[in-house]
């Protein structure tokens, strides 16, 4: 038998063993289970579905820095809707009053918050010694705003005019998704009808800050937790400057809690 041959044959042995004894362990853990919980997460609308795990806990979700959960799973994020039911082993829970919780972890931080409506966001079940095999249906969805505090971004910009800082330089913003050169146009066609009016803040509701002494300005970006969708980024922003009646602009992807970026015109 060729050397290669043998290698690739003895690859396969080891890659099914690995699995074999993967798929023994979950089986083994139900296997000698008395009480099993069945999780059906049914998703609503379109929201973002990776880092999700149905949390146990001995008390209900209110935020994650006082959260101490007794178990997790995660959430296959391609789970398809006529999927099985998740299964959570509550043998070591009967007799606990105990609550379900489907949590996501934050896009750029590691903290976790609830994504089910807020009428249905905790499920409250006691184990009993008689009903081993309990379930549960909850829907996944995008939260209200008001129901869990959403990361800020710092954003440091520097502004440069060719290799030189642009101290004292009005920054103007614009969401990214509705950007567009008809709209730079417009935007500048405005800008002009102000400054011809002599209006105090050109673009007031546009404006952002002015540059420092040494050409930087900070802005906070609140961080929209469903991340990019359908090929929209709510993370993406224009930044702009208007330089002789014309707009200067960069685009700035939020990919960090603290971020760092350069406007050059």
């Amino acid at each position: 038998m060729k050397k290669n041959t043998l290698f690739a044959l003895l690859g396969l042995l080891l890659v099914s063993a690995l699995t074999l004894t993967s798929c023994s362990k979950d089986e083994d853990e139900f296997e000698n289970a008395t009480h099993i919980l069945h999780v059906t997460p049914i998703p609503f609308g379109n929201i973002r579905m990776d880092n999700i795990k149905i949390f146990i806990s001995e008390a209900p979700f209110d935020t994650w820095d006082k959260f101490n959960p007794l178990t997790s799973i995660d959430f296959p994020k391609d789970r398809k809707l006529d999927a099985a039911p998740l299964k959570i082993n509550m043998s070591a829970y009967v007799g606990k009053t105990v609550y379900v919780s489907a949590l996501r972890k934050h896009l750029l931080s590691d903290n976790y918050y609830n994504i089910s409506p807020e009428a249905h966001s905790t499920k409250k079940l006691t184990i009993t010694a008689e009903e081993t095999a309990p379930e549960i249906t909850f829907t996944l969805a995008k939260p209200p705003a008001n129901t869990y505090t959403p990361d800020k971004a710092t954003l440091n910009l520097t502004v440069k005019k060719g290799s030189t800082i642009a101290t004292n330089t009005k920054v103007y913003y614009h969401t990214a998704a509705l950007w567009s050169d008809a709209l730079a146009k417009t935007l500048e066609e405005r800008y002009m009808i102000d400054v011809t009016m002599n209006e105090p803040e050109p673009l007031k509701s546009h404006f952002v800050s002015t540059t420092n002494a040494s050409g930087t300005l900070r802005v906070q970006l609140i961080v929209d937790e469903e991340g990019a969708i359908n090929n929209t980024d709510p993370n993406e922003h224009i930044f702009f400057v208007i330089d002789n009646g014309k707009i200067k602009p960069t685009k700035v992807k939020v990919n960090s809690l603290n971020m760092n970026a350069t406007l050059t015109y």
